[in-house]
């Protein structure tokens, strides 16, 4: 079997089992064995998980290791096509796609469960490889022209190391449309949400959600997912159809954490994102590492920072801007937390809300946040 490549951004590992064209069995006179051999796992235990409707792991089954690493199993009770996790002590996971009619042969050692040198007698398991492979090969060339990018001391240079980067993103979006085109009918496809991060293709994202509805419509997995992109839809749709979209952003003046005011209207000739958050809100914190990236490899292009923060105490205010690195000099707030009149000013009920603003002064989009945000700048910048 070709050599088998994990993705390292995610701790589980999607292994398909089964063919939407074999025949099927009758599931109450079969059962999906799993053998093979795990390394340094003698006397151990390996424990098979449904995915419940919270998306965690529920044990059902377990699989003793026998002398020198042999086993062979077989499941307690017959299984449709779905999703499951198969972990160890070590809390090393593999993620299984079977049903009652495969047979899966597994050899990985014990240590580094999620990483096996060999997985047959799974068609999806293939299918989920070869997908890997198309978007390991890319990422690697888009880190390498990034790493590129960050090392050009001129913004002519970035500018031309852009256009490849736009190139090599062209070829794989072909390849990777290709690819699921043609294994429309494999639940294996699904590893495309753990290799990306959907938000950057959420047409594409649409379309796996409708393909997986008529192979895995009662998967649990599934259904998660289906809602993240629905829910994502959802926000993108109202954010393109704002009435805001293209007016010009109201001005903003409030003072900064040393009483000096400032301004939105003072940054008019540089592309702008407006940032609602707070110390206290979760979402807000986890999303300042994307913010704080974007600003570092656009900010000399013309990219600005304009933080609105609703907290109501200065001190954790301060500290929350030390800690989390966010080093722009437009930081602004009048302490008065959710009675801000910016709330109304500016339309929203929850944060962190983001505005992206042209150098015009102009609404370009609404609530944009991670990939999304970092693809728009992509294509205002050219790098």
């Amino acid at each position: 079997m070709k050599r088998i490549l994990v993705l390292a951004a995610v701790t589980s590992l999607l292994l398909a089992t089964g063919c939407s064209s074999k025949k099927t069995t009758d599931s109450n006179s079969s059962r999906t064995v799993i053998s093979g051999k795990i390394e340094g796992g003698d006397g151990e235990m390996l424990f098979i998980n449904k995915i419940n409707k919270r998306k965690v792991g529920e044990i059902f089954d377990t699989i003793r290791i026998g002398e020198g690493g042999i086993f062979n199993h077989e499941v307690n009770e017959p299984l449709k096509m779905d999703y499951y996790v198969l972990t160890n002590n070590k809390r090393n996971q593999i993620f299984l796609i079977t049903d009652s009619t495969e047979n899966v042969i597994l050899n990985a050692n014990y240590n580094t469960l999620n990483k096996p040198s060999e997985i047959t007698g799974s068609p999806n398991t293939s299918v989920y490889h070869e997908l890997f492979d198309i978007v390991s090969a890319h990422k690697k060339s888009v880190l390498g022209v990034e790493n590129e990018i960050k090392k050009a001391k001129k913004l002519e240079e970035k500018l031309v190391l852009g256009k490849q980067k736009q190139t090599i993103k062209k070829q794989f979006k072909s390849d990777l449309n290709g690819y699921i085109a043609s294994n429309s009918s494999s639940p294996g496809i699904a590893a495309f949400f753990d290799a990306l991060d959907f938000t950057t293709e959420i047409e594409l994202s649409s379309t796996i959600i409708n393909n997986l509805a008529k192979t895995v419509p009662y998967s649990n997995y599934y259904k998660a997912r289906e809602a993240s992109v629905k829910d994502f839809n959802q926000r993108n749709r109202s954010s393109a159809q704002s009435s805001d979209v293209g007016k010009v952003a109201p001005n903003i003046e409030l003072n900064d954490p040393d009483g000096v005011k400032k301004t939105l209207y003072e940054l008019r000739g540089k592309v702008v994102l407006i940032d609602f958050w707070a110390s206290w809100c979760g979402p807000c914190r986890r999303e300042n590492p994307k913010v704080v990236m974007a600003y570092n490899k656009y900010h000399e292009a013309g990219f600005e920072v304009f933080s609105v923060s609703l907290d109501s105490d200065r001190d954790k205010w301060l500290a929350a801007i030390e800690k989390d690195g966010l080093v722009w000099d437009y930081h602004v707030s009048d302490l008065k937390k959710w009675a801000t009149p910016y709330k109304a000013i500016y339309k929203f009920s929850g944060i962190p809300h983001t505005v992206l603003v042209d150098r015009d002064g102009n609404i370009l989009q609404t609530k944009i946040r991670g990939g999304a945000l970092e693809d728009k700048l992509e294509s205002i910048f050219g790098y």
